[in-house]
């Protein structure tokens, strides 16, 4: 696990892959995330909250899951996932990076941009070419985090079921 100094002095950053064994943290992070902000995810608190041990293992096991901690408590996470072909926005081999969340009282403290560092650079190493992610159009300090990690807007928009207002845009990073 690597430490850094957080922006604040004194305050220690950590952000590391975590394994199955680490289901019981991972949940805890999951669940604050969905409780903090429901919009965000395309599931529900209650539904996981229902997930027993084997479900949590799995889901780390299908993917690269980053957690952050900050001074030792967990302060945030993103998933990174291989891009699958069926959704015909072109991008193939790219890495998908979901579920990107840092707790509110970790923000502004560089932790969101070690998390997708983070995220980029298992990307590069599994040979994605590129990173794609989805953003709420109107949320302006991811979007902006986004953009200054190198990624940019593409042309493909959508909406969650349900929220016609609520636009989401498809950006994408290029890796090599």
């Amino acid at each position: 696990m690597a430490s850094e100094e957080g922006p604040r002095e004194g305050r220690s950053v950590q952000v590391r892959l975590i394994g199955a064994d680490d289901w019981a943290t991972y949940r805890e992070v999951r669940l604050a995330a969905l409780a903090d902000t429901p919009e965000a995810f395309s599931s529900s608190l209650e539904r996981e909250r229902a997930f027993g041990e084997q479900t949590w293992r799995d889901r780390i096991a299908a993917a690269a899951t980053f957690l952050a901690f900050l001074d030792d408590a967990p302060a945030g996470t993103v998933t990174v996932l291989g891009y699958e072909q069926n959704h015909n926005h072109g991008f193939t081999g790219a890495a998908h990076i979901v579920a990107m969340w840092v707790s509110p009282p970790a923000r502004k403290r560089g932790i969101g941009r070690r998390l997708v560092s983070a995220a980029l650079d298992q990307a590069r190493s599994a040979g994605a070419p590129s990173a794609v992610l989805w953003v709420f159009e109107d949320n302006e300090r991811a979007y902006g985090l986004y953009e200054r990690m190198g990624f940019r807007a593409t042309e493909f928009r959508d909406s969650p079921p349900g929220r016609p207002d609520d636009v989401e845009v498809l950006m994408v990073a290029d890796l090599r």
